[in-house]
C-alpha cells in the first residue's frame, strides 16, 4: 500500500517485459498500417521488438532459469508469427464508415 502512496514501482517480470514490448511492437505496426494499409516488414517490426525489449528487461526481475537471450528469443518468434499470420487478416478501418467500400 505504501509503494502506491510514495509512487514506487515495483519492478516487472520477464513477463511483464515480453508482453509489453510486444504490445508496443504491434501496435508500432498499427498505426503505419492505420496510415497505410500496409503492414511493416517483419525486419523492422523485429528491430522494434529490440528496442523496446531492452530497457524493459533491464528493469524486470528474472527468476532463476529465465535469460534476456531467451526472452528475445521467444518474443521474436512471437512478433514474427503475429506479422505473418495474424496482422495480414487485420483491415485498415476506413476513414469515412459511410462511403462506399
Amino acid at each position: 500500500m505504501f509503494r502506491y502512496l510514495l509512487d514506487l514501482k515495483e519492478p516487472g517480470t520477464a513477463a511483464t517485459a515480453l508482453g509489453r514490448a510486444f504490445h508496443e511492437t504491434i501496435a508500432h505496426n498499427f498505426r503505419q498500417k492505420a496510415e497505410t494499409a500496409h503492414d511493416l516488414p517483419v525486419a523492422e517490426c523485429l528491430d522494434c521488438f529490440r528496442k523496446v525489449l531492452g530497457p524493459q528487461l533491464e528493469e524486470a526481475k528474472l527468476t532463476e532459469g529465465r535469460t534476456s537471450d531467451g526472452i528475445a528469443r521467444i518474443g521474436e518468434t512471437m512478433v514474427t508469427k503475429y506479422i505473418e499470420d495474424a496482422a495480414t487478416l487485420i483491415r485498415r478501418p476506413l476513414s469515412n464508415p459511410e462511403s462506399p467500400a
